[in-house]
């Protein structure tokens, strides 16, 4: 069970708006396990320096929770390895937790598809547990510094670079079925690679196919074919571009 909150404003929180909680109510078996991930784009990042890792954690249990770097280098890359691990226990107040380790240089390296940098927290084996995270932070040096809260016009293109919901609306008269419509798109910001699309449909009308034609990590072109005369169109799509890491 999943889930996000947002903090009430005080001296006792840390300095983020938001966290997030995952809960296992029912203890697994045969050697299960979950964690929460994240990706770092490009395994080269802070290659060879010393790095500080911080995040503000608590849990309503005691839970253990197993925490590791590691340098992953994509499909077809070479093996990865954990850089920083160690074990904390948590407690029901919130806490900032840090681990400080030099990366290992990735020179030499083969570097495959989708190569990153993995934060991982690692729940306990075969167990309940209620844990909750914000402020989640990697930096160079040997030092926790405080959490950087980044504009919020910042924050949104650096997290569009994954993820974005673009909007579209065709419109045209035809006069007889088999005619073509078709608009281009560009993405909010160029993505990280060419992204997988959902489309959700909004309000259309006369139509034997609609959607995405062809895309990259620009933008694509959106298109429709008339099902018969008269006014054809295809209002308020929703195309759900991911290229998560």
């Amino acid at each position: 069970q999943n889930a996000f909150g947002s903090f009430i404003p005080s001296s006792n929180y840390p300095p983020c708006e938001y966290w997030f909680n995952a809960k296992r109510t029912v203890a697994s078996s045969g050697g299960s396990w979950s964690s929460l991930e994240v990706n770092i784009e490009d395994v080269r990042t802070l290659q060879t320096k010393q790095v500080t890792l911080s995040f503000w954690a608590m849990s309503s249990m005691a839970t253990q929770l197993t925490v590791a770097i590691s340098q992953r280098f994509g499909n077809g890359g070479s093996a990865s390895w954990a850089t920083i691990s160690g074990n904390i226990t948590l407690t029901s107040g919130w806490t900032r937790y840090t681990y400080t380790a030099t990366l290992p240089s990735t020179a030499g390296a083969t570097l495959g598809t989708g190569h990153k940098l993995l934060i991982a927290f690692n729940f306990p084996l075969n167990a309940t547990y209620d844990f909750s995270v914000t402020g989640i932070q990697l930096e160079e040096g040997p030092i926790a510094t405080a959490f950087e809260v980044r504009p919020y016009d910042i924050e949104l293109k650096l997290c569009q670079r994954y993820y974005s919901v673009n909007y579209i609306s065709v419109r045209y008269p035809a006069t007889a079925s088999n005619q073509y419509g078709q608009v281009s798109w560009l993405f909010p910001v160029v993505m990280y690679a060419s992204p997988s699309i959902t489309t959700v449909a909004g309000s259309n009308n006369l139509l034997s196919s609609v959607g995405p034609a062809w895309w990259d990590a620009t933008g694509g072109r959106y298109e429709m074919v008339s099902s018969g005369a008269g006014d054809v169109y295809s209002l308020a799509a929703q195309l759900l571009a991911s290229a998560e890491l």
